[in-house]
């Protein structure tokens, strides 16, 4: 059931993996990556993958970004990689002027 409404609504990436942190945050499950096979049993390994990266948006821009669901999935992925080399604290200041 949950699948078939995650689904209909189409979450995106950043949803999905906002999903993921919460309740892993919460204690629901003991780590992001068993939260992510439990709540996308279907997903392909690429796109458990995908939202993986994308917790790492969560992590650092959560509160900062003002229209996170709406984020392309290449964007995020670019946002990844330069958050990835060190960029977060840049990206931040920016997001903030």
């Amino acid at each position: 059931m949950g699948q078939e409404n995650e689904i209909r609504v189409g979450l995106s990436q950043y949803e999905r993996a906002r999903v993921a942190a919460v309740a892993t945050a919460r204690g629901v499950f003991e780590s992001e990556d068993a939260a992510l096979r439990a709540l996308y049993p279907s997903a392909s390994r690429p796109k458990r993958s995908r939202i993986r990266a994308f917790l790492e948006i969560v992590h650092v821009l959560d509160g900062v970004l003002r229209f996170p669901a709406h984020l392309p999935e290449r964007l995020g992925l670019r946002l990844v990689t330069a958050l990835r080399e060190g960029q977060g604290a840049a990206i931040e200041a920016a997001l903030a002027g």
